[in-house]
């Protein structure tokens, strides 16, 4: 059986349209021209990098970047290469570049007690002159080469480490566009132990500009000069410029802009600009002690999923005209108070510190009214996201803020923001990442204990890196004007074969029935097309909104209505109470291959109810399954809206990927806003193993007697070894068979009880069927270590273990490689939770050990595992002949 790598999601871009989008590195730039002495750009001149950015490189005596003077001489000593103001390498001012291809500390340590911060490839290496002799500042200047949309990004950086024994006053950064100061930091390394790298704390300073027009010839320039003095003022520098594509970028500040100069909406969307919300958020109910202070990260993070928009935790912000330049969103409609707010500034220079379009907010009290950013995308796609948050209130005493990034109320990083604490910025990214459409990402800014001078910066540039298939706009894309029904199935906006269809079942996993019916809805001046049945009112059905804007869907109550508003692409889904009650949506994916489906559903119906579970089924098998309800009294036990992946799931032309909604007890108020996509993210077929912890009666031969699809391989990959505890101090399944059946490797699975007992024999519950039977532990000191051996070395493979009646008799805990897990997926067995992921890498033995315990004194199962990845070829014992 031929066998291919496993590709990822970056690389796949199989069935998407990917972004456009152009990054121009200044290092880099720098860098690739210096191949003499005499490099370009040198005097003066302007370079033209491989992308079309012109660059220039000089020095200047004051801040604004003008009486400009270019440097004196080419400097290309050791591995940094560059420009300096005189013959010696280290002669300032000087602008010099990593060139070693590697982060590396080599010639910028000043002392074994004071070493300086490392610098990455292609990173800047900085010298500012001295101020009492002029032309002190060093400027890398971006000239832009064509008219479009442009975002540009610094990071600096004390390099130097002589801090603590000169006390240097640091060096000073600038950032302006077209001769405008748009912000100042200082950057230095004072006042802390340099006894050890451990114990190096860096004051850095990052800045974003968001994304705005801008003409060609018109300049951004990024400055290094000295704060006050230059010794001790080495510095390291990053910048970059993108030129966005635009239609795929989603920027906070331009949004919140766009909205103030009309009708200061919250929230605020548009098809182009992405649908935002700014929030006062009540964190009180996360703590549960007395005192005033926050909430603890630990703590925030455990309460945030279903609560962050509960009713009555958060209140959408009124406008607000603030002073200094700045106009948004704060708590209170009087004036009596100001706190907590959010504004921009709208105007195009800076104010009161905040750059044009920067975002800057303000929490209010240590555990309510803490401030929320929400943007929800709308459309789905592999996003991509830069966010920096600084202090701007600058003020000693304030021990700064803690800054949130969530996506789906699920914490993607968290970090403190201080000038106090010397981290007087954050810079967040994730990406790129499955996102459905309307799915929130948040950000949360709390105090830090105490809310004084806690104004900060905010700077969110989301980027759309590539399509993928996508139900919304695909149905909203019908010709619903025409007279007859569109046409069952239908195509994917992206083409390629790909298919949707819309339908119901009487049950999850049962018959799929197309719902025929198409009709309007209009619902509060908007209209709705799709489909459902011709009885009981169209129930279920399944609608979009065709014109794709910002929508109202009837909430019952006035009480934080404007919640309910319905996104671009997002669909209005509603199951039945009887017959054919579950709408799904199906998709028919166009090519073999192994994908990830994503979708995001919602409560968008007021009133209280016990309200929906959304399944995501492969081949008729639950690959996940959630419950989102409204419901106080359900939430957080139910989210109120969640994200729900499918991943990893290997799928032939032509196999129905469905989401399914399910109204549980009843329909009542079931109305749910969802949002179905979908992604290809690899080609071929690693090796998959299957081992069943099975009974003697439940075995034939080396297989267990049981079949059924494993967490990953293709449908007709349904095979399972058989590994059978009993009296022995070890059980052991050697040279397993791939999931297919045929292909044999020498992969063997042992499995050891480490009290010193026996293994304890196979427990069986019911019906014996595959993943019933189980070793159990009855504590966290029954301990039992499995180990995987026989396999290519440091080697990286997936691994899933089954606890599927963990949650009858008590939860499993696993520990590979370091990391612990309990059991927390689902797939196709039960809708319980039941399997845990590991990616992990075999030692040098070629070799994977991990442990099973109960997680506590309920008592764990665990019944079986299925490996995943390159598999070394069966080779058989061989005989040895010996003549003498």
């Amino acid at each position: 059986m031929q066998k291919k790598t496993l590709v990822g999601l970056v690389a796949m871009a199989l069935a998407a349209t990917v972004s456009a989008y152009t990054v121009y590195d200044g290092g880099k730039a720098l860098r690739q021209n210096i191949t003499s002495d005499s490099p370009v750009g040198a005097n003066g001149e302007t370079y033209t990098d491989e992308n079309g950015g012109k660059w220039q490189y000089f020095r200047t005596n004051n801040g604004l970047a003008t009486n400009s003077m270019e440097f004196g001489k080419s400097v290309t000593s050791g591995i940094y290469r560059g420009i300096g103001g005189n013959s010696s390498r280290t002669g300032s001012p000087f602008i010099h570049v990593n060139t070693t291809g590697a982060t590396t500390r080599d010639g910028v340590t000043d002392g074994a007690t004071a070493p300086g911060e490392p610098l990455d490839a292609d990173e800047f290496y900085i010298h500012p002159g001295d101020p009492n002799a002029g032309y002190h500042f060093v400027v890398v200047r971006f000239i832009v080469p064509e008219a479009g949309w442009y975002s540009a990004f610094l990071t600096a950086h004390d390099v130097n480490g002589r801090g603590n024994l000169n006390n240097s006053a640091g060096a000073e950064i600038r950032f302006l566009a077209n001769n405008v100061l748009q912000a100042r930091g200082v950057v230095r390394l004072e006042n802390f132990d340099y006894s050890s790298d451990e114990n190096i704390l860096t004051r850095r300073f990052d800045f974003q500009m968001p994304v705005r027009w801008m003409a060609a010839g018109e300049t951004l320039d990024f400055m290094v000069g000295a704060n006050n003095e230059h010794n001790s003022d080495a510095t390291g520098l990053k910048v970059f410029v993108t030129k966005e594509d635009a239609g795929r970028f989603y920027d906070a500040g331009l949004a919140m802009t766009n909205n103030l100069a009309n009708s200061s909406l919250n929230p605020f969307g548009t098809d182009a600009l992405g649908m935002w919300y700014y929030f006062n958020v009540d964190t009180s109910s996360a703590r549960n002690s007395g005192n005033n202070e926050s909430a603890s990260p630990e703590e925030f993070l455990a309460w945030a999923p279903g609560n962050l928009t509960k009713k009555g935790v958060y209140r959408l912000l009124v406008q607000y005209d603030r002073n200094a330049g700045t106009r948004g969103f704060r708590m209170w409609e009087t004036e009596e108070e100001t706190l907590p707010y959010m504004c921009v500034n709208h105007s195009t220079t800076n104010a009161a510190y905040i750059a044009p379009q920067e975002i800057v907010t303000h929490p209010y009290t240590n555990l309510v009214r803490w401030t929320m950013l929400r943007f929800r995308p709308p459309r789905s796609g592999l996003y991509s996201a830069s966010i920096v948050l600084r202090d701007i209130a600058n003020r000693n005493g304030s021990d700064g803020v803690m800054a949130y990034l969530l996506v789906s109320e699920r914490l993607v990083t968290n970090r403190v923001v201080s000038v106090e604490t010397w981290a007087s910025t954050a810079h967040f990214t994730f990406g790129p990442r499955l996102v459905a459409a309307n799915e929130p990402i948040d950000i949360v800014v709390s105090p830090h204990n105490n809310y004084f001078a806690d104004g900060t910066g905010i700077s969110a540039i989301f980027r759309r890196e590539a399509d993928v298939y996508d139900a919304g706009p695909s149905l909203a894309a019908l010709d619903w004007a025409n007279a007859t029904r569109p046409a069952h199935p239908f195509a994917d906006a992206l083409g390629g074969g790909a298919t949707w269809d819309i339908g119901n079942s009487s049950s999850v996993g049962g018959t799929f029935t197309t719902m025929s019916y198409a009709f309007k809805k209009e619902s509060n001046g908007n209209d709705y097309f799709g489909y459902g049945v011709a009885s009981d009112g169209g129930l279920p059905r399944v609608m979009v909104a065709t014109n794709r804007t910002v929508n109202l869907y009837s909430a019952t109550s006035q009480d934080n209505n404007d919640f309910y508003k319905m996104g671009p692409n997002e669909l209005w889904a509603h199951p039945n109470n009887s017959g054919n009650k579950f709408p799904i949506v199906r998709a028919k994916v166009p090519s073999d291959g192994i994908y990830h489906a994503r979708a995001y559903v919602r409560d968008i119906s007021y009133n209280a109810n016990d309200g929906v579970k959304l399944n995501i089924l492969v081949g008729g098998y639950v690959a996940a399954t959630e419950i989102v309800s409204i419901d106080g009294d359900l939430a957080p036990l139910y989210p109120r809206e969640m994200a729900l992946d499918g991943d990893r799931l290997w799928l032939k032309a032509g196999a129905a990927l469905d989401t399914v909604l399910d109204p549980r007890s009843t329909h009542t108020s079931d109305g749910t806003g969802m949002s179905v996509c979908y992604a290809k993210v690899g080609e071929g077929t690693p090796s998959v193993i299957n081992v069943d912890i099975t009974g003697a009666s439940d075995s034939t031969g080396r297989f267990s007697a049981h079949t059924g699809l494993s967490r990953e391989g293709w449908s007709e990959w349904n095979k399972w070894n058989a590994l059978r505890p009993g009296a022995a101090s070890s059980a052991e399944c050697w040279y397993c068979f791939e999931a297919d059946g045929t292909t044999r490797r020498n992969a063997t699975v042992t499995l050891t009880r480490d009290s010193g007992a026996n293994v304890a024999t196979a427990a069986v519950g019911g019906a014996s069927t595959l993943l019933n039977n189980y070793v159990s532990s009855s504590g966290t000191n029954d301990t039992y270590t499995f180990t995987i051996s026989a396999l290519k070395k440091n080697e990286p493979y997936t691994l899933w273990l089954y606890s599927a009646k963990g949650n009858a008799t008590g939860n499993a805990s696993f520990t590979v490689g370091g990391v612990t897990k309990d059991v927390e997926e689902t797939w196709s067995l039960n809708t319980t939770k039941m399997l845990t992921r590991f990616d992990v890498v075999s030692d040098e033995n070629g070799v994977i050990t991990g442990t099973f315990a109960a997680a506590d004194a309920n008592g764990g199962a665990f019944n079986g595992l299925t490996l995943v990845g390159d598999l070394p070829k069966y080779v058989s014992a061989g005989t040895v002949m010996i003549i003498r």
